[in-house]
């Protein structure tokens, strides 16, 4: 079998190398990739938001299944384009994407579902929204309604940041939701449905802020780690909830209310969760495998996950396996200098060809591009480097020791993915 992956980042780059391991699978591609891709699978210049350049993409290449990484492509509505011409495809339809596509859409689901999740107002006129704050002010989380790549969430402290955090977001033309300031551990809940039946992936969590000690500016997310152990100290005394009491709150509600709507849902399903008054909340759903959590989850299953995935996008699951989890997995990403703000590109990198080689290491590329025989910077996160090891101490071990070997002017990166707070906040030593 040929697949196809669409998409650029080191999540791409992780879903390639999973499916590299199926015997069912003779050939990935990754479309377009970038220039580490190409050491594990077969770059193809593809615009991945392009449904038409899709299709065409799928009939030269002759492929026979395509797996989606990034949701520009869902919400452009490539996979209804798959769909219409019978190619299989694994990923949520154009509407069912806008459960990541519009926070206002996003919101309204999960009230009508019976999701638990923040208290919100929508507003198109900043007046009104300004002068709902004057009249409840609070420290707000401040959404733009549609995608802005990863800068339309902004969390205040106070309402005069809530203010300034609603005006920047409707200078740029944007409908904003507000919501009511969660507060607690956040964690990643992610499935693969085929619409009715879902599987968990293991619970993992990500590090936003940019620097050590959740410091600094938000991003699409600074490292992550599986497994996550949820313990009694997140459920502030309310009863322990297992990943599948979990599932049953935040994805069987959605997924039902997808049916309702005769708008089936196929594909990877983020639930974003944080447990504010020891309750799991939902902060937010993504209609695709979150980036980092990707690279540690795909990392630390064994097996195939090819027939699993392609069951999905038929949507029935059968009697598919589903692949286990053994052991942990921590990923530290290392971003560019000036990330997230105004990312440099171009510097030498050096060292990946090391940190490769070193035991229980994976690495995967985002920003990176090729300037002769050197890797260069080319974007703001530039690699995920991914341990993997029986426990979450090993496998973030591995992981900083491969970073060791990596250097490029100005990189930037967090000590402190999956260390314990009795640890403090430094590198393993």
């Amino acid at each position: 079998m040929k697949v196809i992956v669409l998409g650029s980042g080191a999540r791409e780059h992780a879903i390639a190398v999973a499916l590299k391991r199926s015997r069912a699978v003779s050939e990935v591609i990754v479309a377009p990739g970038n220039a580490l891709t190409a050491l594990d699978a077969k770059n193809v210049a593809c615009r991945p938001a392009d449904p038409e350049a899709v299709l065409q993409l799928v009939l030269a290449e002759r492929a026979d299944f395509v797996v989606v990484g990034p949701e520009a492509p869902l919400l452009a509505g490539v996979v209804d384009r798959l769909h219409a011409y019978g190619v299989p495809v694994l990923g949520p339809t154009q509407d069912a994407a806008l459960l990541e596509g519009s926070k206002a859409h996003s919101k309204k689901a999960m009230v009508e579902a019976g999701v638990l999740t923040a208290g919100y107002h929508t507003f198109k006129d900043l007046d009104a929204c300004l002068e709902h704050m004057q009249i409840h002010p609070a420290a707000y989380v401040v959404k733009a309604d549609g995608l802005m790549a990863g800068k339309g969430v902004i969390v205040a402290d106070d309402v005069t940041q809530s203010m300034a955090a609603a005006k920047e977001l409707f200078a740029a033309g944007q409908t904003v939701v507000i919501e009511r300031r969660l507060r607690g551990k956040e964690a990643s809940l992610i499935a693969l449905t085929d619409g009715c039946d879902y599987r968990l992936f293991p619970i993992a969590r990500d590090h936003k802020r940019l620097m050590t000690g959740d410091k600094g500016k938000n991003t699409g997310g600074m490292g992550a780690f599986c497994p996550v152990a949820l313990s009694a100290a997140e459920f502030e005394g309310q009863p322990v909830l297992t990943d599948t009491a979990l599932a049953e709150r935040a994805i069987a509600p959605i997924l039902a209310w997808q049916r309702r709507r005769k708008q089936p849902y196929r594909g990877f399903l983020y639930a974003g969760l944080m447990f504010d008054a020891g309750k799991p909340h939902v902060l937010e759903y993504n209609a695709r495998l979150g980036d980092p959590e990707t690279q540690v989850l795909l990392s630390a299953m064994d097996g195939d996950v090819l027939p699993a995935f392609y069951a999905a996008a038929h949507g029935d699951f059968a009697d598919s396996d589903w692949p286990d989890a053994s052991g942990a997995a921590v990923c530290v990403v290392l971003a560019a200098e000036g990330y997230p703000d105004a990312p440099k590109s171009g510097a030498r990198i050096d060292g990946i060809g090391r940190a490769r080689e070193q035991p229980g290491v994976l690495v995967f590329g985002a920003g990176v591009a090729r300037d002769g025989d050197a890797f260069v910077t080319s974007g703001g996160r530039v690699l995920s480097v991914v341990g993997h090891g029986a426990t979450i101490d090993v496998a973030r071990q591995r992981a900083y020791a491969a970073v060791e070997c990596i250097a490029f002017a100005g990189m930037q990166f967090r000590t402190d993915i999956a260390a314990p707070p009795s640890v403090g906040r430094g590198k393993p030593q």
